[in-house]
């Protein structure tokens, strides 16, 4: 029993290191650039008593995100990145925004950032080692897939409760720091614009490829610009309130946060921002508009031949349905 204990020890010990350190990629902006927005930071860090952010970093996605990395994937903090995707600072303004940095700051709270995340991150290790082995692997990988197998169902059950128990807590510092309204309005804005944009990429971009046989120059500018101009519909905040939290998902459903923050959906606004008075236009002045530049010419690179291709393709299809 001792000499297979040891010998699990030493594949944890192992596989522990062996597990890569993920680094948020992204555009960096600096406190020089975007002056309003490191100055919102700053007052949400220090009134949440948060470890100091490193590192800004924009994408693409909609959603905003914390993450911390140490050395060897060990419990302490060494860096923190503050991820923030430019549509969400598109859809949301600049209270709304303010509430979803200081929740993802709260990740970084004495209170539970540096062991919770650190459990966040360690769960999803292990359930990435825990994949079928493959003939060609080595005999300590079968080793390290056999351990987590067993292991990380385990710890994973232990962990999703605790990363529950932290996206709680992370609400209730983002309520401190700002209001349990912006964020309540923040959660129902992102939630609408989702879904705003799968529908426009399912109908709108369908009817565009067929029409259009290049790729446009502003794909990811004119549908941001175009989710605020209609008032969110009952239709749209029945299904965000129908909505239910994934098994798997680690963050609770909007109606529950919105609950446990005692925020009323009678209160929330009905509608997104304009391009003028969203947070990305008001923190980052100048270089919003090189933002919004920048995903269009990304999506163009990356889709421009599929767009092509396709318009091929549905307009072929289309003079075969009329003869």
């Amino acid at each position: 029993a001792w000499i297979l204990l040891g010998a699990g020890a030493v594949v944890l010990f192992f596989a522990w290191l062996a597990a890569p350190t993920v680094t948020p990629e992204g555009r960096v902006v600096t406190a020089t650039e975007a002056p309003a927005l490191f100055e919102t930071i700053e007052r949400l860090r220090a009134s949440l008593d948060a470890a100091p952010i490193q590192r800004v970093v924009l994408t693409d996605d909609l959603n905003a995100a914390a993450h911390q990395s140490g050395p060897l994937g060990l419990p302490w903090p060494m860096r923190q990145t503050l991820v923030l995707g430019v549509p969400a600072l598109a859809v949301l303004r600049p209270p709304e925004a303010a509430a979803v940095i200081a929740h993802e700051l709260g990740q970084f709270s004495r209170r539970h950032g540096m062991f919770g995340h650190w459990i966040y991150r360690t769960r999803a290790m292990w359930l990435a080692l825990a994949h079928p082995a493959h003939a060609d692997d080595s005999p300590y990988e079968r080793a390290v897939q056999w351990f987590a197998s067993s292991f990380a169902p385990w710890f994973g059950r232990y962990a999703f409760a605790l990363s529950r128990q932290c996206e709680y807590e992370a609400d209730l510092d983002a309520a401190q720091a700002s209001s349990p309204r912006e964020l309540a309005q923040a959660l129902l804005a992102l939630d609408i614009a989702a879904r705003r944009i799968d529908g426009w990429t399912q109908g709108a971009q369908y009817q565009m490829r067929r029409l259009h046989p290049q790729a446009p120059d502003d794909r990811w500018s004119a549908m941001l610009a175009g989710l605020g101009r209609e008032a969110f519909q009952s239709d749209e905040i029945d299904t965000s309130r129908r909505r239910t939290a994934a098994a798997e998902d680690t963050h609770p459903s909007i109606v529950e946060r919105a609950a446990a923050l005692n925020v009323s959906w009678v209160a929330l606004q009905d509608r997104l921002p304009s391009a003028s008075e969203c947070a990305g236009s008001v923190w980052l002045g100048p270089r919003w508009t090189s933002e919004l530049a920048a995903m269009d010419a990304a999506w163009r690179r990356l889709q421009h031949r599929v767009w092509c291709a396709d318009s091929i393709h549905l307009t072929r299809l289309a003079r075969r349905m009329e003869v």
